[in-house]
């Protein structure tokens, strides 16, 4: 089957580490990373259903692309991804991401907040982020953070990508701005549809 334009736009990005030029302008340029992934590479992702809901699974769909593309690139790729209400600090315990990290056969991990934890306890989800990100770079690893996006009954993206943006720079850290790309795909919907046309439900597209 094959991957959906947008999907597979989000996922090229987990695969460059690259920030994506969304068609809004942003204030200030973000900073351009070299490509954290070669072929053979290990990938982590931590992070709840916005990985993984029902049989749509991200770090499948990173390996399928990867192999398609020209030339592959062959990506290993598992994580912790526990759906439900967990802020990203909770996962440092977990014993699974505890293994992956003195396992050192990661080249990089792929961290997703709480889709509320960077706008309702930003300090907290900047603390997690720079306490997540020293044992990552202990491992020998790369982290990338996956930026979530705003719900349909409460709109908070301005906020959401400031969080993820700020600490971003100050951890030199690649930022997927999946929420700005969601928003701009949003933006213009096709006829007969809304701005939420990309959802499966009210939080998963």
């Amino acid at each position: 089957m094959s991957t959906p334009a947008p999907t597979a736009a989000w996922i090229s990005l987990v695969l460059t580490g690259a920030t994506l030029a969304c068609t809004r302008e942003p204030a200030t340029p973000p900073p351009a990373y070299a490509a954290p992934l070669h072929d053979g590479d290990a990938v982590y992702f931590v992070g709840n259903s916005f990985f993984a809901w029902e049989d749509r699974v991200l770090p499948r769909w990173v390996a399928a692309l990867g192999e398609v593309s020209s030339p592959p690139v062959h990506l290993q790729v598992d994580g912790d991804i526990v759906p439900g209400d967990l802020p990203l600090a909770a996962f440092l315990e977990h014993d699974a991401v505890v293994a992956a990290l003195a396992s050192r056969r990661h080249a990089v991990f792929v961290l997703q907040g709480h889709e509320l934890e960077a706008v309702d306890d930003r300090a907290g989800f900047h603390d997690a982020v720079r306490r997540f990100d020293a044992k990552v770079r202990a491992a020998g690893a790369r982290t990338v953070l996956f930026q979530t996006w705003d719900l349909r009954w409460r709109e908070f993206l301005p906020a959401l990508v400031e969080a993820y943006d700020s600490i971003g720079r100050e951890l030199a850290i690649p930022v997927i701005p999946c929420g700005q790309v969601f928003d701009d795909l949003g933006a213009t919907p096709p006829a007969g549809g809304n701005r939420w046309w990309l959802t499966a439900s009210a939080e998963h597209p």
